[in-house]
């Protein structure tokens, strides 16, 4: 194997051909490239000296045809300027016609060297290249020739493009049933949903309708490493044959309880029940992800911005589990410190630092300086420091006490709560902390106005008004905040 147009003289390239073991939705009966893979400057390409319009002859044993377009651009204007590329098919008005651009400040590989947060044509450093799908079986039939066009309506300076498209050819669909679970986005470690990920919240996953049918509804089942107690919901909508869908499953307590550590945990998902019917693919219906937890950060932080000299194009917030902003602000002034001390609740929640601009808060080719974003505890120990060449945004997740607490990774607690679960009474000992406050909190982070007796290091909170459910005991000593879990049945 030869690779031609990049990466054959520096860059380590990996690459993994995957082979599907079963029955594919239909049959491909032929794949073949229209033209040589390969790259031609936009005059080539608009004189039809390169990729000149072709005929075509369409396998009679296929009933249905795709084009697949995988096109870059390169050269200062063909990289960096969007330009609309076309395919036309026996003449005439222009059956498809689309705009070849990409995104880049969203990358999920950065921070990167170079200019990798500029849109490009086509592609991003790291990123796969975009493929352009377009289903031509309502202007060919099968078994006759076709005139098939490619080109690009206009270009100028240095523009230069490779170019492939590819067409392949199918059969009939093997099933009129059959639903599949395709992808995992969130939880997961993929690289490519790296800036959504970890999560506390809500797993996202994808699934497609892979027989004739219209699928209208499906069951699905999912749990975190081998918790007996799956979760369940049933999916409603309308997806035709091949088409797909990400669907946001709810999330409860339970969902995340079976988290075994920080890392290598397991999501898994099983689909069943397409349109209430019986499934005539099951090796399809499971999925699996490996993922690892979010970052658990104690009840009471600091939230340390320092802003650019470009202030007014930041602002930041933090969104609680159920969609709601906790936090937010904006109208910063330039090259400043901000230190804001934040008091949350157990839960899970999403801090989200935009930049308008999206050139992050340090970029080497703006004269916008430098800024920074960092997260501590209140004696002023580190959480996390977040890359300031970040693009158009940081979407950080991470929980409060949950599913494991801060003491129980971080340090050795001198604090225990007993009995737990508890009815009447909690018990609170403080071996060796010298308390300076010290409450009950429920989970939306209210103060619980209990009566307590000390003796000693011994708290003893009298609950036998409190209302069943979960609430936090959270203790204030010279040098931290303790917070510990507790469930009044």
């Amino acid at each position: 194997m030869f690779i031609d147009g990049g990466g054959e003289r520096q860059e380590d390239m990996d690459i993994k051909f995957v082979h599907i073991v079963g029955t594919p939705p239909h049959n491909v009966v032929d794949i073949q490239n229209i033209w040589k893979v390969s790259n031609a400057g936009y005059t080539s390409i608009m004189n039809n000296s390169t990729f000149e319009p072709r005929n075509v002859l369409l396998n009679p044993n296929a009933v249905s045809y795709k084009i697949r377009s995988a096109i870059t651009g390169h050269g200062q204007e063909g990289e960096f300027i969007p330009q609309n590329h076309y395919i036309n098919i026996d003449g005439g008005a222009k059956e498809f016609t689309w705009n070849v651009w990409k995104k880049c400040a969203l990358n999920p590989v950065y921070p990167q060297g170079g200019t990798w947060i500029y849109d490009r044509a086509g592609w991003c450093p790291g990123m796969a290249t975009n493929i352009e799908e377009m289903d031509i079986t309502p202007f060919v039939t099968p078994g006759t020739t076709h005139n098939i066009d490619y080109g690009i309506d206009t270009a100028w300076g240095s523009s230069n493009y490779w170019v492939s498209n590819t067409l392949v050819s199918y059969g009939q669909p093997n099933f009129s049933l059959d639903a599949a679970i395709i992808d995992i986005k969130n939880p997961t470690t993929k690289v490519e949903y790296a800036r959504t990920n970890p999560i506390c919240s809500s797993p996202l996953v994808t699934i497609r309708n892979n027989g004739s049918t219209p699928l209208t509804s499906l069951q699905i089942d999912y749990w975190v490493n081998g918790n007996p107690n799956h979760e369940t919901y049933t999916w409603n909508g309308n997806l035709e044959f091949m088409e797909s869908a990400d669907v946001s499953l709810p999330f409860s307590d339970n969902l995340w309880s079976a988290v075994s550590g920080p890392n290598d945990n397991q999501f898994h998902v099983e689909i069943s029940s397409p349109n209430q019917g019986a499934d005539m693919y099951q090796f399809n219906n499971q999925f699996s992800s490996i993922f690892n937890i979010t970052n658990i950060v104690p009840a009471d932080f600091i939230l340390w911005f320092k802003t650019n000299s470009a202030a007014t194009e930041s602002k930041y917030e933090i969104i609680d589990q159920n969609g709601q902003q906790v936090f937010f602000k904006d109208n910063l002034a330039n090259n400043t410190h901000y230190r804001d001390t934040l008091h949350l609740g157990w839960g899970c929640y999403k801090l989200i630092i935009h930049d308008s601009d999206e050139d992050g808060l340090s970029f080497f080719a703006n004269n916008d300086g430098a800024g920074f974003a960092r997260l501590r505890t209140l004696n002023n120990g580190n959480i996390i420091n977040f890359a300031t060449d970040f693009g158009h945004s940081i979407e950080y997740n991470f929980t409060v006490d949950y599913p494991l607490s801060y003491d129980q990774l971080y340090k050795e607690s001198l604090i225990t709560v007993y009995p737990n679960p508890a009815s009447n009474i909690v018990n609170v000992h403080t071996d060796g902390v010298d308390v300076k406050d010290i409450a009950i909190y429920n989970q939306t982070g209210q103060k619980q106005n209990i009566h307590y007796t000390q003796q000693n290091h011994l708290f003893s909170f009298d609950t036998q008004h409190l209302a069943k459910g979960i609430y936090f005991v959270k203790v204030i000593s010279n040098n931290n905040t303790h917070v510990k879990k507790i469930v009044i049945e």
